[in-house]
């Protein structure tokens, strides 16, 4: 069997990317949208292209595995660095035995520092073997539709995926449960929320600005996420999701401000209001802090039954981070990036 060579992504292997990761992810997957790799890596703004894409290739350019990095501007230890978060690691399976870890080390080469969120066996074992930082993370799912749900579920899984739903945040904006939601707000709403994200942090933080919040969160054409504010409170702000995956519509809770968490689990089960008006079958929430967590479960969340995991790598293995690690740091929600743009804020 030939193996793969590991190389730097290029417009030469967009196709055979495409069909690779909807042959790993699905069919329509966020995966295999060149909206995501515009977004991720052309309209980020500390992004440095395509070098930060790596891409296991055999024959002439059939690809067969990869491993995206988000590049972010961080304060670690009191020194500016930038930090990639790792995510869709992806081998084809007869490529897997041995290579997920050496592409893993590729990706780490002459990295300072890196977030790798969201790690199941037996992958996690290679980085508990790297000696990488664990974060203690909790996650959290609540059915929203369960009868819907598992109709449209079926029929996806029926269908191969033809009849998977696209049910997005429109762009309009709406006053809905005591609260404002836009998917394109003002410059101080963006610094509102940048500075509550920079509050809410320890010693070790993503520097967040107006620039940076707009890419990740309001982007076109990236994550169609939502900006939900309270009518009563402007500083009560949170960023929510809603997107396609594995054959239902999921909600998801991105970020919670102080301000928000203060409203205690009605702000939870207001956020999830929302998201079922507007199509979710289901909301996940991801969280490191234990004060989220109890009000997520008051909340009538309940926990995955196998809880992915969360890792910090350092080069110099002595390091300690003290860091908040949060969704809006991570790729969560990435789902949420409709291909050309299209929206289906319909509500269900």
């Amino acid at each position: 069997m030939e193996t793969p060579r590991w190389v730097t992504f290029s417009d030469q292997y967009l196709d055979s990317y495409r069909r690779f990761a909807e042959e790993q992810y699905g069919r329509g997957c966020y995966q295999g949208l060149k909206e995501y790799l515009d977004w991720l890596y052309r309209w980020n703004p500390s992004a440095i292209g395509y070098d930060d894409f790596l891409v296991g290739v055999i024959g002439e350019s059939e690809v067969v595995g990869c491993i995206h990095r988000m590049r972010l501007p961080w304060l670690i230890d009191g020194k500016e660095c930038f930090c990639p978060t790792l995510h869709n690691l992806a081998v084809r399976p007869e490529y897997r035995f041995g290579t997920g870890f050496w592409l893993l080390k590729k990706s780490l080469h002459l990295q300072e520092h890196a977030l790798i969120p969201g790690v199941v066996p037996p992958l996690s074992e290679a980085y508990r073997h790297m000696q990488c930082q664990p974060v203690p993370s909790r996650w959290f799912r609540r059915v929203t539709k369960k009868f819907s749900g598992a109709l449209t579920l079926g029929l996806s899984r029926a269908t191969g995926g033809v009849l998977q739903p696209r049910r997005y945040f429109g762009t309009e904006v709406t006053e809905v449960e005591g609260c404002r939601l836009t998917m394109d707000p003002g410059c101080d709403q963006l610094e509102r929320l940048a500075a509550s994200l920079n509050r809410s942090a320890l010693r070790d933080q993503v520097r967040w600005d107006r620039e940076l919040v707009k890419w990740r969160f309001f982007h076109r054409p990236g994550p169609r996420h939502a900006l939900v504010e309270s009518v009563g409170d402007p500083k009560a702000q949170a960023v929510v999701s809603l997107g396609p995956r594995s054959g239902v519509t999921v909600g998801r809770i991105i970020v919670l401000v102080e301000a928000w968490i203060r409203m205690g689990a009605p702000g939870i089960q207001t956020l999830s209001r929302i998201m079922r008006r507007n199509g979710a079958h289901v909301v996940l929430a991801m969280t490191t802090r234990d004060d989220v967590a109890s009000l997520l479960a008051q909340a009538r969340f309940a926990e995955y039954p196998t809880q992915p995991e969360t890792y910090l790598f350092h080069r110099d293995r002595r390091f300690t981070q003290q860091s908040v690690v949060g969704s809006e740091m991570t790729d969560i929600g990435l789902e949420s990036i409709p291909a050309g743009g299209r929206a289906g804020g319909r509500r269900g």
